[in-house]
């Protein structure tokens, strides 16, 4: 026989507060039903409603226009990026959007980081000024336009809130930190 929780099984089952419960049956979007005045639920419709409340959505690729990239999911703020130098050691670097080709200074506006992915399916970071604008990078005197970037030249917080948008499963090649979808 089927298991059957009380509201307050099902929270602590759940490990939600009673009141976000009440909530989700409130705006119906949790599966329960009632019985003698009380909300029960089914175990397995619990279970099931949890995968899919788990499940991320899938990303929608558009192709970049001006290579043979796709980019997707929502922007993440960037205000620093490491990139290695002559040397071969990994710098930080402040990276923002800027007006001009030639802007002296930086901005507080950060640049923008969003996923790209090209025809073999490898994941990187596509490093643009907001809205697509210019960036400038560090001490250069020029801003550019885009950069692409792996997911070790990020900071941990930049990096998460990019993955969180996919199901993924990094990967390393020639020393840099790649991402690559879950097949479902």
């Amino acid at each position: 026989m089927e298991k059957i929780f009380t509201a307050k099984e099902a929270s602590k089952y759940l490990n939600i507060p009673p009141s976000t419960l009440y909530r989700y049956i409130k705006q119906d979007k949790i599966p329960c039903f009632k019985k003698e005045k009380r909300w029960k639920f089914k175990r397995s419709s619990l279970i099931q409603w949890l995968e899919k409340r788990n499940k991320k959505p899938s990303i929608k690729w558009r192709p970049l226009g001006f290579s043979e990239l796709s980019v997707g999911g929502q922007p993440v703020p960037i205000k620093s990026i490491r990139l290695m130098d002559r040397l071969g050691y990994w710098r930080r670097h402040r990276v923002s959007t800027v007006q001009g080709f030639y802007s002296k200074g930086f901005t507080r506006i950060p640049a923008w980081g969003r996923l790209a992915k090209d025809k073999e399916g490898r994941i990187g970071v596509l490093v643009t000024g907001a809205h697509f604008g210019l960036m400038k990078i560090g001490q250069s005197k020029q801003a550019q336009a885009y950069l692409l970037v792996s997911f070790n030249a990020l900071s941990k917080k930049a990096h998460k809130a990019l993955l969180k948008q996919i199901d993924y499963e990094l990967f390393e090649e020639d020393n840099i930190t790649l991402a690559r979808e879950k097949r479902a």
